[in-house]
C-alpha cells in the first residue's frame, strides 16, 4: 500500500513540507484476497494543515526609538530574520523595504536622499511558507520601526564690500557663500537661494547710497519671500560679517 496526499494542486505520495491544508489517502493495494481500497477518499477524507513558521525580524542597527539620519546621509534598511525551516534563508524568502511619511502620502522604496521628515520604515516578506506576526488570528507578513530624517545644518555666510563715498552697494548675492549641501543641491538651490536674500531683505546694512563715511554691520535673515521647497531639508546657520571680521 502507499500514501497520497492532495491540496490545492494533484496528489502526490511525497509528503508535503509547504504550509497549506492537506488531505491523505491511504491506499491498500489490490491483494489475491482484497480489491483495492483507498481509505480516506471521497466524503471521508483525513485532512491536515501545516501551518507557516515564524520568522523573527531584527532590524540591523535599530534603537528602541527607531532609526535616525541627518538629510543627506540617510541609509537603507537592513532586516535579518531568525526562524528558517528545512534548511532555507535568506536567498529563499525575498524582503521588501518601503518608507512612508506619516504626514504625507510620500512613498519610497529607498532611504537614500529622503526628504526631512518622520517615516515608518515597513519590511514585507513574500513566502506563504513563513510569517512574522500574528495578529487576532491573521497572519501578518510584514513589520515596521520608525524612521527619521533630521535637518542639515547650512551655514551662510556674507563678506564685506567697499564703496567709494556716494556709490550704491553691489548685488549682494556675489558676496555670499553656503557650506553644508548635500545630494547635489548646491548648483539646484544656491543660485536662487541666494538671489531671495539679495533682493528679498535677507541681507540687511544700514548703508545707502550717500552714507557717511565709516564701517557698517551686514546682517543676514530669511528673506520675506519663500524659500525653494528644497531649503526645508536645511537647519539654516547665518554668519553676520561683523562675525567674519
Amino acid at each position: 500500500g502507499g500514501e497520497s496526499y492532495g491540496g490545492t494542486g494533484p496528489g502526490s505520495e511525497d509528503e508535503p513540507t509547504a504550509a497549506g491544508t492537506y488531505y491523505l489517502v491511504v491506499v491498500i493495494e489490490e491483494t489475491a484476497n482484497y480489491a483495492k481500497t483507498y481509505i480516506g477518499d471521497g466524503e471521508n477524507k483525513i485532512t491536515f494543515t501545516i501551518a507557516p513558521a515564524q520568522l523573527k525580524p531584527n532590524f540591523v542597527g535599530a534603537s528602541d526609538g527607531g532609526y535616525s539620519y541627518e538629510y543627506g546621509n540617510s541609509q537603507n534598511v537592513s532586516v535579518e530574520f531568525t526562524g528558517y525551516q528545512h534548511g532555507e534563508g535568506a536567498g529563499d524568502v525575498p524582503v521588501k523595504c518601503e518608507y512612508k511619511s506619516k504626514s504625507t502620502s510620500f512613498t519610497s522604496g529607498k532611504a537614500d536622499m529622503l526628504p526631512v521628515g518622520s517615516y515608518t520604515v515597513t519590511a514585507s516578506i513574500s513566502n506563504c511558507n513563513y510569517y512574522i506576526s500574528k495578529v487576532e488570528g491573521k497572519y501578518e507578513l510584514s513589520a515596521s520601526k520608525d524612521y527619521e530624517v533630521t535637518k542639515k545644518d547650512l551655514t551662510v555666510t556674507v563678506t564685506g564690500q567697499s564703496v567709494v563715498y556716494g556709490e550704491a552697494l553691489k548685488d549682494w548675492s556675489g558676496f555670499l557663500s553656503a557650506e553644508g549641501w548635500v545630494n547635489g543641491e548646491k548648483d539646484l538651490l544656491e543660485s536662487t537661494y541666494f538671489a531671495l536674500l539679495a533682493t528679498k531683505e535677507g541681507v540687511v546694512c544700514a548703508y545707502g547710497q550717500g552714507s557717511d563715511v565709516g564701517t557698517y554691520k551686514v546682517t543676514l535673515q530669511d528673506p520675506t519671500s519663500p524659500l525653494a521647497a528644497g531649503m526645508g531639508n536645511y537647519d539654516i546657520i547665518y554668519k553676520d560679517y561683523d562675525d567674519n571680521g
